[in-house]
């Protein structure tokens, strides 16, 4: 929207971590400002824009499944113990953690997401081996 909204034009408020009064008192010190347009013709130009860049992705269905509770269980039958997770954040390694565990069954779950992560996945795998 930056790029879409004329420098000096247009304004936004963020109001975070403020007690509703003084949220109230800010409306009221301010409604005699002159009327501030809205954000809505900016927005449809940045969609707009956005919507011809998409349109030049071709976009191809997955060819890995999705990890559901389906998905664990079969693994779980197949005698998969360790799960790695290659992600920013832990989101799966903790989803199948806490789903093994209501079945009080026991696995290892790794979240790799740097170099620093994956090396010392590597060493914690080597030293189990051996």
């Amino acid at each position: 929207m930056q790029n879409i909204a004329p420098v000096g034009k247009g304004k936004m408020v963020a109001l975070v971590g403020m007690e509703k009064e003084e949220v109230l008192k800010i409306i009221e010190d301010t409604k005699e400002l002159e009327h501030m347009p809205f954000d809505t013709i900016f927005l449809l130009e940045a969609g707009n824009k956005l919507k011809q860049e998409l349109e030049k992705i071709e976009v191809k269905n997955p060819r890995m499944s999705y990890v559901d509770e389906d998905f664990i269980n079969i693994m779980l039958n197949k005698d998969v113990d360790t799960f790695i997770e290659i992600e920013p954040q832990s989101v799966l390694a903790d989803f199948n953690k806490r789903f093994t565990e209501k079945k009080g069954i026991k696995v290892r779950c790794f979240n790799v997401e740097d170099l620093k992560t994956l090396e010392e996945l590597l060493h914690n795998l080597d030293k189990q081996k051996g």
